[in-house]
């Protein structure tokens, strides 16, 4: 009983012995590769906004005045440079003659004084009271001055009658108009909305 006992133990200790530097092999495993596709009617995402024209002009008049003839609608596309209103520019027109005849009539005087004075025809004191003399301040450097004060209201009240129209300063689309036909309006006021649509945000 002891010889199989002691045969067991020995039997063990071999085998033990056998199986302490062999490797044990990996346990492969299997993987199942799958790839992704897209879903049908799920390709674009939608997300709300709002579309505008980059650039909206307000624009109205350099002066004041009632409306006379309205030349666009709203929806119109106009070009740069067209006309879109105009004032009625009778007042106006009335005093530019006033001032430029006015004008005329002293440079005319002024100028004959200065040639009969450039020949000597007059001496320099009775020039100067010449020139004095169709000033009402009766003084010749104040009658000079009021010429040059009459010439730059000249060219203001000329400027007031191109006031009187109305144009585009880009081409685009009225978006709105504020007034009617016979309206009177105020310098600055917003007679039409206009929008340039060549540069539109998102």
């Amino acid at each position: 009983m002891k010889l199989f006992s002691l045969s067991l133990l020995c039997f063990a200790l071999l085998c033990s012995c056998g199986n302490h530097g062999v490797k044990e092999k990996p346990i492969v495993k299997n993987v199942h590769i799958v790839h992704a596709e897209p879903i049908a009617g799920n390709t674009f995402r939608s997300f709300p906004g709002v579309v505008k024209a980059a650039q909206q002009i307000e624009l109205g008049f350099k002066t004041a005045g009632q409306i006379k003839q309205l030349c666009v609608d709203e929806g119109d596309y106009i070009r740069e440079g067209q006309l879109i209103a105009r004032l009625d520019d009778t007042d106006y027109q009335l005093q530019l003659a006033a001032t430029e005849s006015q004008y005329r009539q002293l440079s005319t005087e002024m100028t004959r004084l200065e040639e009969l004075h450039r020949r000597n025809n007059i001496t320099d004191n009775d020039y100067e009271k010449a020139v004095a003399a169709r000033s009402t301040d009766n003084d010749y450097e104040k009658a000079v001055a009021g010429l040059e004060q009459l010439k730059a209201q000249l060219e203001s009240n000329r400027n007031t009658v191109n006031y009187t129209q109305l144009h585009s300063p880009i081409s685009g689309y009225i978006q709105a108009v504020h007034f009617e036909k016979a309206e009177m309006v105020n310098t600055g006021t917003a007679v039409v909305t206009l929008v340039d649509v060549n540069n539109i945000e998102i």
